[in-house]
């Protein structure tokens, strides 16, 4: 690294986000990032299933018109709207729901958590499919966060087995970090209620202390609004911040919260950095992929004969489309259509090794640049340096210094091989 590289990025601190693109673009992330995608899309499958699961929960998928307002369409990649799908590779639409899938994955059982007249057995379906999101995340985006932290900060290269031991080992804590916020909602809704439950046993008296006191209600409105906008802002730092501190849930919850509190003019220039990182990356890793899948795919095409090129078109000439389908199956939940022939069936699991590295790129992605971004927010706010990252299991605080410092004597150690000091000197 130049001396002109790091005053550049002294000067612009969002430059780190460049190294944000390398972190993800690795082969055992991506694949990661498509194994949690895939735990998501059965998890799914499982809950209906559920003997409380009924035919009437779903997550609708809709397709763009071009109506749609720019902030409508903002809202639905981040699943406060209903959620809008797209197969094009190369199309914003299909780069913003690729990036946003974790935080999609919460907001959308939440949005549908909160809003009224739900039965029983749809609450049931939401909670069940937003705690096994929340696991699934814990679980493989503190293993990403990890493998990132140690990376970013000391050039430090862990397997995913040892990441998975760490994130393992600190699942409550990355559970109970958003957990906390979200059970102090349910706490100021089951407030609501009651008061909407005391006022109906007397209408006449009931409806007028409910218009007088209305600003108590607005009030946890406000309250209930700031925690789910810090949940679904600040929850993917409580994992980086788990990840690179090892710290306890607590710890994660008043970092996230905080360095978004104290920073957030910083933590919205970062993010918009961040987005237009990914779009350029995803443009380069969807074109590789592509080339990868249907250049192999029309020499053989053109080799083996136009009989099975036209009775087996999904195989061959539309590879780039079928690798494309997958994507857009873990990313946005939709219908995949298998071949009818057996070889069309092999051909397409092995189309599907590439195709989830493209869609686990997104997570990728999204996990690198948040812990780029967490070691950003908290060297801005107080100073700590960039390549500080706690050490597991020694619990040391490990730099990018000390990760090169070689296994034997501890700095300030003596060395064993030199004499003893003599008892005699003053």
């Amino acid at each position: 690294m130049t001396s002109s590289s790091n005053d550049l990025r002294t000067l612009f601190p969002p430059l780190h986000l460049l190294r944000a693109a390398g972190l993800a673009i690795d082969p055992r992330k991506m694949l990661l990032g498509g194994a949690a995608l895939a735990l998501l899309l059965a998890g799914d499958w499982l809950i209906q299933t559920l003997p409380f699961a009924n035919n009437s929960f779903s997550i609708r998928i809709h397709g763009f018109s071009p109506e749609v307002s720019l902030v409508e369409r903002g809202l639905s990649y981040a699943g406060i709207l209903p959620q809008r799908a797209s197969l094009d590779w190369l199309s914003w639409d299909a780069a913003a729901i690729s990036l946003l899938t974790p935080i999609r994955t919460l907001i959308e059982p939440g949005r549908v958590l909160f809003q009224a007249g739900n039965s029983w057995s749809t609450l049931a379906c939401v909670w069940t499919q937003l705690l096994w999101a929340l696991i699934v995340w814990s679980l493989i985006g503190g293993a990403l966060c990890r493998m990132n932290a140690l990376q970013f900060a000391t050039t430090k290269r862990i397997s995913i087995r040892e990441a998975f031991r760490f994130s393992r080992r600190q699942l409550l804590a990355c559970l109970i970090a958003p957990l906390l916020p979200l059970s102090a909602v349910l706490i100021l809704q089951g407030f609501n209620w009651l008061m909407g439950c005391l006022a109906s046993f007397v209408p006449s008296i009931g409806a007028a202390a409910l218009g007088i006191g209305w600003g108590l209600v607005l009030f946890c409105g406000f309250l209930m609004t700031m925690l789910l906008v810090g949940i679904a802002t600040g929850w993917p730092l409580m994992i980086a911040a788990i990840s690179t501190e090892d710290s306890d849930g607590f710890d994660g919850l008043s970092r996230g919260f905080g360095y978004l509190i104290d920073r957030p003019w910083n933590a919205g220039l970062l993010a918009i950095v961040s987005l237009s990182i990914f779009a350029v990356s995803r443009f380069v890793v969807a074109i590789l992929i592509g080339l990868t899948i249907s250049l192999g795919a029309n020499a053989i095409s053109r080799g083996y004969g136009t009989e099975l090129v036209e009775s087996s078109p999904s195989v061959f000439n539309a590879s780039v489309s079928v690798a494309a389908s997958l994507e857009a199956t873990l990313t946005n939940r939709v219908a995949f259509a298998w071949p009818d022939s057996i070889a069309g069936i092999a051909i397409v699991v092995w189309i599907g090794i590439p195709a989830v590295m493209l869609a686990g790129f997104g997570p990728s992605f999204f996990w690198s640049a948040t812990t780029v971004t967490y070691f950003l927010l908290r060297h801005s706010d107080d100073g700590t340096p960039l390549d500080a990252v706690t050490d597991w299991p020694l619990k040391s605080s490990l730099t990018a210094d000390a990760a090169e410092t070689p296994i034997g004597n501890s700095p300030g150690e003596a060395d064993s091989s030199s004499p003893p000091a003599s008892l005699d000197a003053p």
